[in-house]
């Protein structure tokens, strides 16, 4: 379960992207309270919390949602590229929703041998190599 003030940063965090100019971690956390020492120590641990996160989920900050407005940036042909891009990285970074594609490891096989894999797993034969 969040804490008070995880809420409160949470909700801060929403605002803050609103703002002209955001303010930078350590503000933020001043801004809900945390302490001048713990504001400059620990502001990205802090900001990166489970109770922190699970809040921002709540607020609809999540990879589903992070990924729609991606979508929706990257195709408004009214934003300039340089500007998708950022947006797009910003937006991926902010929920955590860079994830490395799993390897595919049928990459490079031919069509043939595809076939063959599909029709051995079908018929439960073993691919002769």
């Amino acid at each position: 379960m969040s804490t008070i003030k995880q809420q409160k940063l949470a909700q801060e965090i929403v605002f803050n992207l609103k703002r002209k100019k955001p303010l930078n971690k350590a503000k933020l956390l001043d801004s809900v309270g945390y302490a001048k020492k713990t504001q400059q120590k620990k502001a990205g641990e802090i900001i990166n919390q489970v109770g922190v996160r699970k809040e921002l989920e709540i607020l609809g900050f999540n990879k589903t949602s992070a990924k729609e407005v991606v979508r929706d940036i990257m195709l408004n042909p009214k934003v300039k590229p340089n500007d998708r891009l950022k947006a797009t990285d910003q937006v991926f970074k902010a929920t955590r929703a860079y994830e490395a594609e799993p390897p595919d490891k049928y990459a490079g096989w031919t069509d043939q041998q595809l076939r063959d894999f599909i029709i051995s797993k079908l018929t439960k034969k073993k691919l002769v190599e």
